[in-house]
């Protein structure tokens, strides 16, 4: 019973984190990051029968090929997934400590930014 009544405050006390300005701009930063990875990716790559790049590594060059609907599946799903298990952290920390909520969401921008880097890179190496 003691469960359900801390998961059931968890969820309704945090209200707050959703209307703060702030965590709501960095969220919604990181997620249009995001989506623009993905449109990069929608606008340059199309359906091909030749396999495409998809890892380039400095010391080895291109370490993985694969099909061309894998490359949604390698950087920006993977970002997107973690997007939200950080903004699910966000949300549970929100009470404890204002100040790691913002640092956990700006590292959030940071990744989004670094995949939509990864993201142009790995489609001019398939242009």
């Amino acid at each position: 019973m003691k469960f359900f009544e801390r998961l059931k405050n968890i969820f309704i006390s945090r209200k707050s984190f959703f209307k703060n300005k702030i965590s709501l701009t960095l969220s919604i930063s990181a997620l249009i990051i995001n989506i623009l990875s993905w449109l990069y990716i929608f606008i340059n790559i199309r359906p091909q029968d030749e396999p495409i790049f998809l890892h380039y590594n400095i010391y080895y060059g291109v370490d993985l090929i694969g099909d061309w609907y894998q490359i949604y599946f390698y950087l920006p799903l993977i970002a997107i997934i973690i997007f939200f298990i950080n903004i699910f952290i966000s949300y549970i920390l929100y009470k404890r400590d204002e100040k790691l909520t913002y640092l956990i969401q700006g590292l959030n921008i940071f990744l989004q930014l670094s995949v939509l880097i990864s993201t142009y890179l790995i489609v001019q190496q398939n242009l």
